[in-house]
This record gives structure tokens, C-alpha cells and sequence, in this order.
């Protein structure tokens, strides 16, 4: 029972560390889409539409 617990909870502490991994992707792939619409304002804006 008490090696099944540490388990789950080695599970648990992994999942977050995994987290970590995944938080450049999110961050650039924010700052992608915010540079996408600023750039679409900009260039219709040129095009005065």
C-alpha cells in the first residue's frame, strides 16, 4: 500500500516537472500570435481598408 502511494506521488511530481517543458512552447506561441495581429493592423492599415 505504502509503495503504491509513493508511487502515485512520484506520478504527480513528474507531471508538474513535465509542465515546465511546456511552458518556452506557450510562451512563443503567445508572442507569435500577438506579432500575427499586430502586423495584420499594421499592413490593413497601410492599405487604408
Amino acid at each position: 500500500m505504502m509503495d503504491k502511494s509513493e508511487k502515485i506521488s512520484n506520478e504527480k511530481s513528474l507531471a508538474g516537472i513535465n509542465g515546465v517543458f511546456y511552458l518556452p512552447q506557450v510562451t512563443v506561441s503567445f508572442q507569435t500570435i500577438v506579432n500575427m495581429v499586430v502586423f495584420m493592423l499594421v499592413f490593413l492599415g497601410q492599405m487604408k481598408l
